[in-house]
């Protein structure tokens, strides 16, 4: 029993080990690796930057909310494969974040970001005096 589980455990790596070996595009290659962090209980959204900070509230947000994790995959110069391999990543990532946590999980998730930075303005905020 223990040669058979073996036996299919070294199958599968030998197939996930060629699949990784062939020359596939950068969207394949993107979709192929949602995939495999999927399994591992993964999820992530790949972007370009933070534009400037504004977005951080919003990630932190999916990150302790839903354990969805930003990964900073270029800066201001994003190269086409970059760009692509996001792509496919995040289509695949996407729908399956989606499909577990809501078809709205970013947009609530952006209002509540917005709420809760006004909230924290507001707080900062000197209060006039009457």
């Amino acid at each position: 029993m223990k040669k058979h589980i073996l036996g299919m455990l070294i199958g599968i790596l030998t197939l996930v080990l060629g699949i990784m070996s062939l020359p596939l595009g950068a969207y394949h290659a993107g979709k192929l690796s949602a995939r495999l962090d999927l399994v591992q209980g993964k999820y992530q959204v790949r972007v370009y930057s933070h534009r400037g900070g504004s977005g951080i509230p919003y990630w932190e947000l999916l990150r302790k909310k839903y354990g969805i994790e930003e990964v900073v995959v270029g800066d201001c110069v994003v190269t086409r494969d970059v760009a692509e391999e996001a792509r496919g990543y995040n289509e695949v990532m996407d729908a399956a974040i989606k499909g577990r946590f809501g078809e709205d999980i970013f947009y609530v998730t952006r209002l509540e970001a917005e709420l809760e930075q006004e909230s924290e303005s507001n707080s900062r905020t000197p209060q006039t005096l009457k």
